[in-house]
């Protein structure tokens, strides 16, 4: 009976003891597991920023890319060759029967155009001969401002070939576009006051 006594004894000292070190074990467990819980939040975490910054990284380099490729395909605005020659206005009796401008009286300015420029090259008379290689690019409308641009291409011995670009430059509003309508060569002849061909003297 003393035995039972002691064992009782001892049991109720060790019973505190037992409560503390389970406690402390649980918590040792309940923080292990947050800990463990917390590193895969943060890694979780660090994972979905750096999938973030790649996707960022690889859209930016495609807006790059993208604009480089714009760049290199984007076309340097084209402005008219040679010099101007004359500006007309285009008029309603100038409509062909479709209501646009009528191609023969565009190609009476430019003839003109490159006409002047020739008389200027040639220092005398001059004849038309012959077009070639005639371009309609764009219609004319009623209102827009005719530019043609004559540049000197070719001098022969009693012939010179003028390029000749008719422009528009039209209005809608406050804004104006200038469009390169048309563009051909005119070969002229120089001719002497009594209709036969002369030299072209040097410029």
């Amino acid at each position: 009976m003393y035995v039972s006594l002691v064992k009782q004894e001892r049991a109720k000292r060790l019973a505190p003891c037992a409560r503390a070190a389970y406690r402390t074990s649980r918590v040792n467990a309940l923080v292990a597991s947050y800990g463990t819980m917390a590193r895969k939040k943060a890694q979780n975490m660090v994972f979905s920023l750096k999938k973030t910054e790649d996707n960022m990284n690889e859209s930016t380099s495609s807006d790059v890319c993208a604009g480089e490729t714009e760049k290199k395909h984007e076309q340097p605005q084209e402005q008219p060759r040679g010099v101007l020659a004359i500006r007309q206005v285009a008029m309603p009796a100038n409509l062909n029967a479709g209501g646009n401008v009528f191609g023969g009286w565009l190609l009476a300015q430019m003839d003109l155009a490159g006409g002047i420029t020739a008389n200027d090259h040639a220092q005398g008379r001059v004849a038309t001969v012959a077009i070639t290689a005639m371009e309609f690019h764009l219609p004319v409308y009623v209102g827009d401002v005719l530019c043609c641009y004559a540049d000197v291409t070719r001098v022969g011995k009693t012939s010179l070939t003028i390029h000749v670009q008719a422009w528009v430059h039209r209005r809608t509003g406050n804004t104006f576009k200038d469009m390169k309508v048309t563009e051909g060569d005119f070969v002229f002849v120089a001719l002497n006051e009594d209709g036969s061909k002369r030299v072209v003297p040097e410029s």
